[in-house]
């Protein structure tokens, strides 16, 4: 299992790749094959080369997003991820808007990614594409079915995006995800940096699995992250102008990697 390993106790920095819109999205503009190729490929690189210890391909551009993730979207997750895996060396994962378990498993499985992430993993929550229920035991079933129990489960509990269901504390869903759902890791984001952090002291007291902050990361609060959390998983910060769907710049990444290493010493 690839989180026993030494690379998660480094508290890794993980930057997100956001795709462009993808054929069959409701927001796909027409654009070109080599230029969803130049665009992961870039953002890809810059993690790399600017020190970041793995990165995780996301549809972000896709907004909005049904439950279920179309054939286009399998298809093009599949092959950018596998171009981005021949590209570099450092962990990677996969991760959908859709809170669809087998085709993210099915894409991470395909290109050799190392972990995912599940945005609603046990309980139900509500946002704005209505309910979404737990996927843990399709997500074991499947995991089983690929054999790939070498993909590293991450769950996030309490999404920032939805609203829980029901009468469950913050502790009880993150000790199901782990204990029910046999995930390896969590992924803690509050409404803000504060809530990630009083959330992420609360999870502790439950689990001894390995702890993300999922969100609100930049170059003022790294230093105070680092001293409470297991890894970090940044996306608008690292892009140009600090705005999610633009392109990752290679200083903004540069000065966190730099912050990160700064501070482990």
């Amino acid at each position: 299992m690839f989180i026993i390993n030494n690379w998660y106790k480094s508290k890794p920095l993980i930057g997100m790749i956001g795709c462009p819109p993808l054929p069959g999205s409701g927001a796909y503009t027409g654009m070109e094959r080599e230029k969803y190729i130049d665009c992961v490929l870039q953002e890809a690189r810059t993690l790399q080369e600017g020190g970041f210890d793995g990165m995780m391909l996301q549809n972000i551009g896709d907004l909005p997003v049904s439950k279920e993730a179309s054939a286009e979207t399998i298809a093009w997750m599949s092959s950018l991820g596998a171009l981005i895996r021949s590209e570099v060396n450092i962990p990677f994962g996969i991760s959908l808007l859709e809170d669809d378990p087998e085709p993210i498993l099915a894409v991470a499985h395909a290109v050799g990614a190392q972990f995912v992430r599940l945005k609603v993993y046990v309980g139900a929550m509500v946002g704005p594409d209505g309910i979404v229920e737990g996927v843990a035991a399709r997500v074991q079933r499947y995991r089983r079915a690929l054999m790939a129990q070498h993909i590293t489960v991450f769950a996030d509990v309490f999404d920032r995006t939805r609203m829980p269901l029901g009468n469950f504390t913050l502790e009880e869903m993150a000790h199901e995800a782990v204990w029910f759902g046999k995930a390896e890791g969590l992924v803690i984001t509050g409404r803000n940096l504060l809530q990630s952090f009083e959330f992420h002291e609360r999870v502790k007291t439950v689990t001894d699995v390995p702890i993300w902050i999922g969100g609100g990361v930049d170059v003022d609060n790294i230093e105070q992250v680092m001293e409470k959390t297991d890894g970090m998983i940044i996306g608008t910060s690292i892009k140009k102008g600090g705005k999610l769907l633009e392109m990752i710049d290679l200083e903004r990444v540069k000065r966190l990697a730099d912050l990160k290493r700064k501070f482990s010493v």
